[in-house]
């Protein structure tokens, strides 16, 4: 028995040290793998990549994944006001900053703690334009990486661009946003506007006689 309890102590302590050391290399859990996709698309020069929902995450879990805030990740994705319930499989609208896109991989690279990032051509695309405009990257980077003889490409087609970090984005890396109210109920608005009829009509405006209200 006096043998038993110090054998007992130490597992313990050397299982709780090693549970913190864990805990200490990896903090949390990431919301993607590297065996996920991003799909990367540009609206009005802005880069916006579709986050897809798994299992148990939230609109919290994202906002903080992502270093956004609820309000604006609200903007890009209005419906989910009315019913900010998640289910899996669907899509998330998130603005990506350029820090968080890794153009290339370098000798730290490791592919298991990095997402790839595809981009659907459009109609109207060319390579050039999306290597060198959208991306400011080498046509000859981008023919490499998928496999491609030419520049020919068509719409639809899946380009592999850059990866993300399975960390998700630092807030470091998004610039500082200023708030409008204007521009945080826009979002709102539009989401409102099709489930409402919008009338636009001019006339006397009177108040009831047994109104409480008080006018100006």
């Amino acid at each position: 028995m006096r043998f038993t309890t110090p054998l007992l102590a130490f597992l313990i302590c050397s299982g709780a040290c090693l549970s913190a050391q864990n805990e200490e290399k990896d903090p949390q859990t990431p919301l993607l793998t590297f065996r996920d996709t991003l799909m990367l698309s540009i609206t009005n020069g802005k880069k916006i990549v579709l986050h897809p929902v798994k299992a148990k995450q939230t609109l919290f879990s994202i906002s903080r994944y992502y270093s956004i805030s609820l309000e604006e990740l609200y903007e890009y994705n209005p419906q989910f006001r009315s019913d900010p319930s998640l289910r899996t499989g669907e899509y998330v609208k998130i603005p990506i900053p350029n820090l968080a896109i890794k153009r290339y991989r370098n000798k730290k690279f490791i592919t298991w703690k990095n997402i790839p990032i595809y981009y659907k051509v459009e109609e109207g695309d060319n390579l050039y334009q999306i290597c060198k405009r959208n991306f400011d990257m080498p046509v000859d980077t981008v023919m490499a990486r998928n496999g491609l003889k030419n520049t020919s490409i068509r719409p639809g087609q899946l380009l592999l661009i850059a990866w993300m970090g399975r960390e998700g984005v630092k807030p470091e890396w998004r610039p500082a946003r200023a708030y409008t109210e204007g521009g945080a109920l826009k979002g709102q608005y539009e989401q409102e506007k099709t489930r409402h009829k919008e009338v636009d009509s001019q006339g006397v405006c009177y108040w009831q006689k047994d109104s409480k209200e008080k006018g100006d």
